[in-house]
């Protein structure tokens, strides 16, 4: 039942192609200066320090997915630590999911890559939050391109906070919808919480305008 209500808010509020678009895409938030781990790390903070007497009520929704050439490829021995660690934890939650691509390669032309594709970033799994979970998967999710290879789409869910987060990796920062607008949401106040912060600049949707707080 609750993966059905949670799969129901996903396909009514968001638009996987573009969250921006999205009817009731509220704003977001982004680091002004270069990208490094203290900054990756300051940002999952914030998320989890403003929200730290709700976390409860978020679920996490995770359509995320990695090649399994690229997970056992040691070669690759640029991926942080602590990023591999978080890997292999949302791998074993099930909020990762692990695919063997190479029995698409040849079938690129058929569209039968492409249809893999889609249908794995429509594959959700949803499971509460923690504090962990969320520290986690935001790593995951904001980490640099060459320390992690997953794919697919990941928010954090709240039905009683009237809120949508996302965690994403260009400029470092969190994203917010609103699943209904006719109630309260917490999106204006966690994203105004930030304005003041150093290192980062905050963007909110106005009359279908994004204008800098």
């Amino acid at each position: 039942m609750m993966n059905s209500i949670y799969f129901q808010t996903i396909s009514k509020s968001i638009n996987l192609n573009s969250y921006s678009t999205s009817e009731n895409w509220f704003g977001y938030f982004e680091r002004n200066g270069g990208y490094s781990k203290r900054i990756v790390n300051k940002t999952i903070s914030i998320f989890l320090d403003y929200f730290k007497e709700d976390l409860s009520n978020f679920v996490i929704a995770s359509s995320y997915y990695i090649d399994k050439n690229k997970l056992n490829d040691e070669s690759e021995k640029n991926i942080y630590k602590d990023v591999l660690n978080a890997e292999k934890k949302l791998i074993e939650k099930h909020l990762i999911s692990v695919f063997d691509f190479s029995n698409y390669f040849n079938y690129e032309e058929d569209n039968i890559f492409e249809l893999q594709v889609n249908k794995l970033e429509k594959e959700f799994k949803f499971i509460k939050g923690t504090p962990t979970l969320i520290k986690d998967i935001s790593l995951i999710a904001m980490c640099d391109s060459n320390m992690s290879y997953q794919d697919g789409h990941c928010f954090f869910i709240s039905l009683v906070k009237n809120i949508i987060v996302y965690p994403h990796s260009e400029e470092t920062g969190f994203g917010c919808l609103i699943i209904d607008e006719k109630k309260e949401s917490a999106a204006k106040d966690f994203l105004s919480s930030i304005r003041l912060k150093n290192d980062y600049n905050v963007f909110i949707k106005v009359s279908n305008e994004i204008k800098k707080l």
